[in-house]
């Protein structure tokens, strides 16, 4: 029987340095059926000289450039991966990270002998030498409701650890968000965890994740604590009425959090634009709208507000 297609999907930026390590870990696949799509999102480096010799030596390998109606960015290049895509089965891989060789073949068995739609796998991070396990934890009472424990960071899920039923991805229309620049996973595993909590586990770790100085992350703080209210806000609008009590208040409780960096920052309309979406949260009382109102008021005509912005919780 032949073995089902794995579109194995990096999107990569200027990680000559390591995409190599990345590429040989795929062509060390025990499972052998895969093409692996690579997404460039502008490399000013030899990136394409690197992908032009594994072309050369197994054709199984592509190399694109992410094309302008996509949106500059990681989440552009994974969503154009998926939709050239040819495979049963996707996998999202970044660009300076590592497969165990068995991953495919593991993961692709644990989903064909179940009615599974994703499979996601432990991880191990690294740096010079692989330590520490990061993931989910089989133990942990979270596993209970995925979608509360993900949104409240009790468990971490990497977008590498996961195989992906592509028919399943199509069906839900799931896809990384390309306005966000920050928390796009979180954003994304949100929103399947939300409506498919039933997913295969493999306790094995089969990828290890790199942290190494030239990660990519947005380089301005202020815009990086931005996007990380704007995914938990879509979260939280799109799932409003149906949230518990208890993760309503989390989100605005993150919320707050956010608010208060960017005030003292100085990123009044930014900080304003949060200010009202707590303000109407029926979460919070008078006396914590009061603070929010003469922290707001503090901060903007004279430059200092701590008094009442340290008050301001659910």
């Amino acid at each position: 029987m032949q073995q089902p297609l794995v579109s194995i999907i990096i999107p990569t930026y200027n990680r000559a340095r390591f995409i190599g390590e990345t590429l040989d870990s795929v062509l060390a696949q025990t499972h052998l059926n895969w093409e692996c799509i690579v997404v460039d999102d502008g490399s000013t480096d030899n990136t394409a000289e690197i992908l032009e010799k594994y072309i050369e030596k197994d054709s199984r390998f592509q190399y694109h450039l992410r094309p302008t109606n996509y949106a500059k960015g990681g989440n552009g290049a994974r969503n154009y991966g998926l939709d050239i895509s040819n495979g049963e089965f996707v996998n999202w891989i970044d660009d300076d990270d590592i497969m165990d060789i068995n991953k495919l073949s593991i993961q692709i068995a644990s989903l064909l002998k179940s009615d599974f739609k994703f499979s996601i796998c432990q991880t191990l991070n690294f740096k010079y030498e692989l330590v520490d396990f990061y993931g989910l934890r089989p133990e942990n009472e979270c596993l209970k409701d995925p979608f509360e424990a993900y949104l409240k960071e009790e468990f971490v899920v990497f977008t590498p650890s996961t195989l992906w039923n592509k028919s399943f991805l199509v069906e839900r229309n799931y896809k990384f968000n390309e306005s966000l620049k920050a928390s796009q996973e979180w954003e994304f595993y949100c929103n399947v965890f939300y409506n498919d909590k039933i997913f295969c586990f493999v306790e094995k770790p089969l990828v290890y994740i790199r942290y190494h100085d030239q990660r990519i992350t947005t380089k301005k703080p202020s815009q990086k604590f931005w996007h990380y209210y704007l995914a938990r806000f879509i979260i939280y609008k799109k799932y409003y009425k149906k949230l518990p009590l208890e993760i309503q208040k989390y989100l605005v409780n993150y919320f707050i959090s956010i608010y208060k960096t960017l005030l003292k920052r100085k990123e009044y309309i930014k900080s304003l634009k949060i200010f009202f979406v707590v303000f109407f949260a029926k979460t919070l009382n008078l006396k914590m709208k009061f603070f929010l109102i003469m922290s707001l008021f503090s901060f903007i005509f004279f430059k200092r507000g701590e008094f009442f912005i340290n008050r301001i919780k659910l």
